[in-house]
């Protein structure tokens, strides 16, 4: 079920992450440097919210869409997850967003639902923006389709993509892999060729390093960012 309405806080605000992107001072890189005054703007998996807040304060019309519940089809199999678990650390990042939310005094509305099957009812975005979670995804080409399809202008997706020319999608999940919650590293080419399928022209690929925040130390790691114009009908 997919839910259209407003999530407010739940009651407890404790908030613990194991790790972050530290994305400070680096919005512009991150989102793809894009006018935002003025425009109707989706980020797509919002998390505690850092991205929708700074482009509300750039004068955009925000709205975050996130998970509504923690879903056994995102799980890789054999990796032992935890559903309960995962629908607590859910919860956490809701209050997490809703406590930033407050504290920036934001006017972003938030929606909870399937990224899979985003709702009609949202209507349409001058910009879309995907930051970091299509490596978490089963199924990233169909989420991208569904941001593309309430997306009248500009898609922004920034994420990890291997140095590769050719159109790949590489599977990182597995045994021996490390990965608990990554599933796939797509190349810039696929990710050009798929957009270009849906409507869209990369317009520009950048690149930037961030800090990627552990409990023992502090990573730096290189994510690209396509920036796409939907090509007039």
């Amino acid at each position: 079920m997919l839910f259209l309405s407003r999530h407010g806080p739940a009651e407890s605000w404790h908030f613990k992450a194991e790790s972050y992107w530290d994305l400070r001072g680096q919005f512009e890189d991150y989102s793809g440097g894009v006018d935002l005054r003025g425009k109707r703007f989706l980020e797509i998996r919002a998390a505690s919210g850092f991205v929708s807040f700074e482009a509300g304060k750039r004068g955009a019309d925000v709205v975050s869409f996130d998970l509504e519940r923690a879903d056994q089809r995102q799980f890789i199999p054999g990796k032992g997850m935890d559903l309960d678990a995962t629908g607590r650390e859910i919860d956490q990042l809701k209050n997490a967003y809703w406590l930033a939310h407050g504290a920036n005094r934001s006017r972003a509305r938030a929606f909870y639902g399937d990224v899979y099957d985003m709702p009609d009812e949202l209507g349409r975005f001058d910009v879309v923006f995907f930051g970091q979670i299509l490596v978490h995804l089963r199924d990233p080409l169909r989420a991208i389709e569904q941001g593309a399809r309430l997306c009248r202008d500009t898609l922004v997706i920034t994420e990890g993509m291997p140095r590769a020319w050719h159109p790949t999608m590489r599977l990182i999940a597995g045994p021996g892999t490390g990965s608990y919650d990554g599933w796939w590293l797509i190349s810039p080419t696929l990710y050009r060729q798929w957009l270009a399928v849906l409507g869209f022209r990369v317009e520009r690929l950048t690149g930037a390093s961030y800090n990627f925040v552990m409990p023992q130390r502090t990573r730096k790691f290189r994510l690209r960012t396509i920036i796409a114009r939907r090509i007039a009908a």
